[in-house]
């Protein structure tokens, strides 16, 4: 048991960061999808 509670919060923790990254890169997306609708 003591074991696998470190183990679960570093997996929390290494989703948490995939998931910061993948929603940074749906913002980014999105972002720019908006700058090319106003530029055209």
């Amino acid at each position: 048991m003591h074991t696998s509670i470190p183990k679960k919060r570093t997996v929390s923790v290494f989703d948490l960061h995939k998931g910061k990254i993948f929603f940074d890169g749906i913002y980014c997306s999105i972002a720019t999808a908006i700058v090319d609708k106003h530029r055209i």
